[in-house]
This record gives C-alpha cells, structure tokens and sequence, in this order.
C-alpha cells in the first residue's frame, strides 16, 4: 500500500467507532419507524424518514468498511421504497420488519466483533 492509502485506512479506522455509535442511532430511527407504521398517523413521512435513514445507512457501512451492514440498509431502503411506491399496504411490512430485525442483528455483530 502506498503511504496515502495507508494514511487513508489510519484515518478510516479511526472513525469506525464513531460511525457504528451513528449507525446505532440510525437503527434505532429504522426499527421505531418500522413498529410504529401500522399505527402512524402519516405512513407516508415514516416510511420517508425510514428509507433516508437506511440509505445513510447503506452508504455509511460501505465507506467505512461494513459492507454487510450497508447491503442490510440497503435491504431496507428497498423494501421501504417498494411500500412507499404501493401506497403503503399494511400486510406488505412484514418483509420490512424481517429486514430490520436482520439490520439489528447485523450492527450488534459489527459492534461486538
């Protein structure tokens, strides 16, 4: 490696701590916004808010390294787009609240790992 790209990895390492302490919060945001749709008073801006907050996410865990975590985001920013783009069909959030449990499990692996 050159001495950019290793000054580069220093400096990313460095930052992983702070972003899975971010991504954290962020899974927090996906999961209240997940159990509390059936139930919301505007599903439209909770699913909104819960696919920015996994396409951060998503492009989050690949820049700094957690490609699983990024790909789980991004799982659910599909599924959350998919709800949005069909008028948000109750029986349809299952598959969401799966990917979200699968994000959850993820980021607890990434954190203790």
């Amino acid at each position: 490696m050159s001495d950019q790209a290793d000054e580069l990895e220093a400096m990313l390492a460095g930052m992983r701590p702070q972003f899975l302490d971010t991504a954290a919060e962020r899974v927090s945001v996906i999961s209240e916004e997940a159990s509390g749709l059936a139930i919301a008073v505007d599903p439209v801006a909770s699913l909104t808010r819960l696919v920015r907050e996994a396409h951060t996410l998503k492009s989050g865990g690949a820049m700094f390294g957690f490609s699983s975590l990024g790909d789980a985001g991004g799982r659910v920013e599909q599924i959350g787009k998919a709800l949005l783009a069909g008028g948000v069909p109750l029986p349809g959030i299952e598959p969401l609240h799966e990917a979200v449990a699968a994000l959850q499990g993820i980021l607890s692996a990434a954190r203790n790992g």
